[in-house]
């Protein structure tokens, strides 16, 4: 898997420019791109729910039916998070870079870009 970083998020507008003319006060609209998050697309664990779930080794954070926020939240371990779906419960999965390098090395190197 391909680490991306920065440069590759913004583009076409270079990293420097976006740090002194953009963060962290003024927004920036950059049209979609799969291509640039194709790394992230092809880790093996987000293909479905159900690898994502199956891969997880923390908590996941499950929200109530009718409050969907952190605030109305349960963690659950990872067996139960599909009966909770399966219940109208939105998944959190949070700390994906904690899961797999692909993610964690990205993050990485966007920390060290900023």
């Amino acid at each position: 898997m391909n680490i991306f970083g920065l440069d590759m998020l913004l583009a076409p507008m270079k990293t420097d420019t976006f740090l002194a003319e953009h963060w962290p006060k003024k927004p920036l609209f950059i049209s979609a791109n799969a291509e640039k998050l194709n790394s992230v697309l092809e880790i093996p664990q987000l293909q479905n729910l159900e690898s994502v779930v199956a891969a997880r080794t923390q908590k996941v954070r499950a929200c109530l039916p009718d409050f969907d926020d952190e605030v109305s939240s349960i963690h659950l371990d990872a067996k139960d998070a599909l009966k909770a779906y399966n219940n109208n419960m939105t998944l959190v999965f949070d700390s994906m870079h904690l899961q797999d390098k692909t993610i964690a090395n990205s993050l990485e190197k966007i920390r060290s870009e900023s």
